[in-house]
């Protein structure tokens, strides 16, 4: 699984962040170096993350956005609306990484279909990169099992209490 992407090891994460506090932030932190920007539509914070990556003054191209996709949205055309309606508050024709922010916990929902549109949106050049975050190592297996290489990215918070070394095992292979 070790595929990887050319991603800053640091990046600022927006969660709670709002309004103008992350306008402000999030230029900021440009400014002083920071090149990842990490929100999602459940922060609530898109738009005004996408003010203050305006605000900053740095080219885009110098910049990697990673946004999510919560899992209620994981139905292929609700996908798609998401991903649409991330690009336009954040003012971005893409992001550098699009991921499904948490696997849907209903029994019913169909995770190739969640990500064979995954896909198509990289294919459509609305994201460079794809992948999940929280998942955990069953569904990683299933999904690297669905696409393969294709996801690049297994993103998972890093706090101590949440380490599983199953998981980190898994991602090291």
């Amino acid at each position: 699984m070790n595929q990887y992407i050319d991603m800053p090891r640091l990046g600022l994460g927006t969660w709670q962040l709002t309004d103008q506090q992350a306008i402000d932030t999030v230029a900021l932190a440009i400014q002083m170096g920071y090149r990842h920007i990490d929100t999602a539509p459940r922060y609530e914070n898109e738009a005004a993350v996408g003010l203050g990556l305006q605000q900053s003054g740095v080219n885009r191209k110098e910049l990697f956005v990673t946004t999510k996709i919560w899992y209620v949205q994981l139905a292929p055309e609700a996908m798609r609306r998401s991903a649409a309606t991330s690009l336009d508050k954040l003012q971005l024709d893409h992001v550098d990484l699009l991921l499904i922010h948490w696997p849907n916990p209903d029994s019913a929902w169909d995770m190739a279909a969640s990500l064979e549109t995954l896909l198509t949106l990289k294919q459509q050049g609305w994201a460079k990169n794809i992948g999940v975050a929280n998942f955990p190592v069953a569904l990683l297996q299933q999904a690297w099992g669905i696409l393969g290489e294709k996801i690049k990215i297994k993103q998972e918070g890093s706090r101590r209490a949440w380490r599983r070394r199953a998981l980190f095992d898994f991602a090291q292979r």
